[in-house]
C-alpha cells in the first residue's frame, strides 16, 4: 500500500447516499472495506459513512472468522452444517425421521 488513492475506491463513491453505499459495500471483502475506510478518513471523514463501513467490516471479519478452518481452505463446510442440523434434539414437533423438507 503505497499512498492514498486520489480517486474513490468504487465508482460514484462521493455521490452515493448512505443507503446506496450500504448496498454497494455489502458484497465487498474485508480488504476492500478497509480501503474505503482509509479513503473516507483521508478525504471527507463523514462520521455516518465511517460508522457504516466499520460496522460492515466487523460483520465481514466475523463471518470470515466463523468459517476460517471450517472446511478445506477455509470454505464453508456444508457437511458440518448438516451434522449440526441432525444434532437438534427431537420433539413432538420434529419427531425422528420426519425432518422438514
Amino acid at each position: 500500500m503505497g499512498g492514498m488513492a486520489a480517486t474513490p475506491p468504487i465508482p460514484d463513491y462521493e455521490d452515493l447516499s448512505i443507503r446506496a453505499l450500504d448496498e454497494r459495500v455489502r458484497p465487498l471483502p474485508a480488504e476492500r472495506v478497509r480501503e474505503l475506510i482509509a479513503y473516507e478518513e483521508s478525504h471527507s471523514g463523514r462520521m455516518e459513512v465511517l460508522e457504516l463501513l466499520e460496522d460492515r467490516l466487523h460483520s465481514v471479519e466475523g463471518r470470515d472468522e466463523a468459517h476460517r478452518g471450517a472446511g478445506p481452505e477455509g470454505r464453508h463446510d456444508v457437511a458440518a452444517d448438516a451434522a449440526d442440523a441432525r444434532a437438534v434434539p427431537r420433539s413432538p414437533e420434529r419427531p425422528p425421521g420426519r425432518d422438514p423438507s
